[in-house]
């Protein structure tokens, strides 16, 4: 009996050595031989964050001046270092470069490309990178920089920054209309068609939509050759301008001489034509005309558009944060088990990290969960796009720039031109 017991447990204590004990202890061993080499020749030095865009453009030049002062390089994620580097490309690279960052063993996140042509030509291959790579937009208006979605479902890690086009038009119809314009002249400018002609195409809906009184009753190029008799009788009383700022300042002085010595109609520019050029414009009545714009006044006479790199800035920094707090939890949720068993051996990678800030990026739309940018809350939605993201308008009183905020477009009337209304 005895004999059969000790028989027993000897090979019960032959099958726990030989495919539990040994195993267990192999791996143990090799855990304490692994790690320090991981440690030492493979972890990864630091992941980088791309800051691109064309710098030759002094808009960009102030972006990324702004972003790169506020950058400490004191972010880390996961124990690694984030470095910032700039990369300069024209519109014509986009592709290139993209291709090329995708491909990079250290890229973790893209800022830019600031313009929207080159960043609808460069999101495919940073999205389609495995895993995908989160994109901050920090500049960019038009609404359909993103690629389709296949399936419809797909979510993409790109928050943006500035309101959209789309947006600009409501604001332009909700302006004019809440200043009982009645006959609307549309104008685009023919050297900036595509965006002009889409922003006078979404203008002309909104008015549509928004207002029955209200009408567009002339749309026309700014290089179109129209007779200023005709012109006059039609009794336009708003014009809204689609456009870049040098071919707006002809039309100003055009609509001068056509309503000299007459009520002249009142003007709201599109975002491209604020420049300080405006601010010093003796010969015409600058009372009638408006801007909208991306900023307020305020942010735009203090910092320009370095803005908008303040904002991008503190937007990296809390999604970074908040996906190092959570580190392995995210990670997890989009690698599943063999995560963990990179962990073991303490092994590092970037895709873990973009992993990371994907789902950060999707947690906080799902569960509308604000950003502090600035002196406002983002909610980002599920096309990238600020919730609450609305377009401003300016005006210039004492040759500067100031808000013309919503509450006071019927208060203090048009024609009010005092700085204080501002907020």
């Amino acid at each position: 009996m005895l004999d059969a017991i000790k028989g027993l447990f000897k090979r019960v204590w032959t099958i726990f050595w030989k495919w539990i004990l040994t195993p267990l202890l192999s791996i143990i061993v090799g855990i304490a031989i692994v790690r320090p080499l991981i440690d030492n020749y493979v972890r990864p030095e630091s992941y980088t964050i791309y800051f691109v865009g064309n710098f030759d453009n002094d808009d960009v030049n102030k972006i990324w001046k702004k972003f790169n002062q506020e950058y400490k390089d004191d972010l880390e994620i996961d124990g690694v270092k984030i470095k910032l580097r700039k990369f300069d490309g024209k519109e014509t690279d986009a592709k290139r470069i993209s291709e090329k960052l995708a491909k990079e063993h250290d890229t973790l996140m893209v800022i830019g490309h600031l313009y929207s042509t080159p960043t609808q030509i460069a999101l495919p291959n940073y999205l389609q990178a495995d895993p995908p790579i989160p994109v901050i937009l920090a500049f960019e208006s038009n609404p359909n920089v993103l690629p389709p979605r296949i399936p419809i479902d797909t979510f993409y890690p790109v928050f943006r920054l500035s309101p959209t086009d789309d947006k600009q038009a409501e604001t332009a119809a909700d302006f004019i209309i809440s200043n009982k314009g009645k006959k609307i002249w549309v104008v685009e400018d023919a050297s900036n068609n595509v965006y002009s002609s889409y922003l006078a195409s979404e203008f002309i809906k909104q008015i549509h939509i928004k207002n029955e009184s209200s009408k567009v009753i002339l749309w026309s190029m700014d290089k179109e050759i129209l007779s200023f008799d005709t012109v006059k009788t039609l009794g336009i009383d708003w014009i809204f301008y689609a456009g870049n700022w040098s071919n707006s300042l002809i039309l100003i002085h055009q609509i001068s001489e056509i309503w000299k010595n007459q009520t002249m109609p009142s003007i709201l520019l599109s975002d491209w034509n604020v420049d300080k050029a405006f601010l010093n414009q003796e010969a015409v009545n600058m009372k009638k005309v408006f801007f909208t714009h991306t900023m307020k006044a305020e942010d735009y006479n203090k910092e320009g558009y370095g803005y908008w790199g303040k904002l991008a800035h503190q937007l990296l920094k809390q999604l970074v944060q908040n996906a190092d707090e959570e580190f392995d939890e995210l990670v997890s949720e989009r690698s599943g088990p063999a995560y963990y068993i990179r962990r073991l051996v303490n092994f590092r990678d970037v895709a873990d990290a973009r992993n990371a800030l994907y789902r950060v990026m999707e947690k906080s739309v799902n569960l509308e969960k604000p950003f502090d940018l600035g002196e406002q809350q983002y909610i980002f939605r599920r096309d990238g796009a600020g919730v609450k993201n609305l377009y401003h308008v300016w005006r210039v009183c004492e040759h500067e720039f100031v808000d013309f905020p919503r509450e006071s477009w019927e208060i203090h009337g048009i024609e009010e031109c005092d700085p204080k209304v501002s907020p």
